[in-house]
């Protein structure tokens, strides 16, 4: 849902008496405020709690989406099931949060409207590089504690860890690279890209950036099947394009991050879902 302006301008005498300037945070706009809390294990514990209330036995995994067709009174969803045999299910609505690529080139009769908003949603590269070293030199030698690097070269951002400080190991963001760097990146074999990484970040860092590395994982998001991209460019969700996706005719619904104001970010696809059932809630209460 889009935003509402709470009022003016403060002047720079409130904009003062507000406190700010007295912490530090990452703010590159609203959505990245400075860093409260974690999930323990790891971000996709949270989709794992999720599978856990909804209930294992209803989440089908392994299975590929080939076509979805709305019959009028209900909707059809054609796929490949784990086993590599072609099946079908039927129920009362769909929500389709696939990437909207993957969705436009499903068969079935999604419509021409849904199809034409589903295709000006682009995708957007990313490529990371996790760098474990065997002591935290960087806190040691440098007193560096988290932080960004921001360079000049095509490894774009080193990040330090913002956690385990003066702990016996780290890991730190070799390189946050988007766009035409992070296919570059994601065209280089895993050896490649690690010894890239490394022989760039020495020139900021020192040869402790090599001789205390251990090993390393990467990733270029892009080159996933059925994901291929790391997040979306395109249109707001407002545009009267998006129409037949925000508000859709049929029983076939859409969600996504990339159809909120947040994409890339767990909370926009939450948003969408929570927005998308309420719709469906509603509709079927007035029914």
């Amino acid at each position: 849902m889009p935003g509402t302006v709470l009022g003016d301008v403060p002047s720079l005498t409130d904009v003062f008496a507000s406190g700010i300037g007295q912490y530090f945070s990452f703010e590159f706009e609203y959505d990245m405020a400075m860093m409260m809390f974690q999930p323990v294990g790891g971000m996709d514990q949270i989709p794992q709690a999720l599978t856990r209330a909804i209930g294992h036995q209803n989440v089908m995994l392994g299975a590929q989406a080939t076509g979805v067709t709305d019959n009028g009174d209900d909707v059809t969803v054609a796929y490949t099931a784990p086993d590599r045999k072609a099946r079908t299910i039927t129920a009362d609505f769909v929500i389709a949060a696939m990437p909207p690529w993957y969705l436009a080139a499903l068969t079935g009769n999604i419509g021409a409207d849904a199809i034409t908003a589903l295709k000006a949603i682009r995708p957007s590269y990313a490529s990371k590089i996790g760098l474990e070293y065997k002591s935290r030199w960087w806190e040691t030698d440098l007193q560096q504690y988290g932080g960004i690097t921001e360079t000049d070269l095509d490894l774009t951002h080193i990040w330090m860890p913002s956690y385990g400080y003066l702990g016996e190991r780290g890991v730190v963001i070799g390189y946050y690279n988007t766009g035409s760097n992070a296919t570059k990146y994601g065209q280089m074999t895993p050896a490649g890209r690690e010894q890239r990484a490394l022989q760039l970040g020495a020139q900021i860092y020192g040869p402790k950036y090599i001789s205390e590395f251990v090993t390393s994982f990467s990733q270029s998001w892009q080159y996933i099947p059925h994901l291929e991209a790391a997040w979306h460019s395109g249109v707001n969700p407002d545009s009267p394009v998006m129409k037949p996706l925000v508000q859709p005719a049929g029983r076939i619904y859409y969600a996504g991050d990339w159809l909120s104001y947040a994409d890339a970010w767990q909370h926009g696809a939450i948003a969408s879902a929570r927005q998308v059932v309420t719709n469906i809630n509603t509709r079927v209460l007035s029914s």
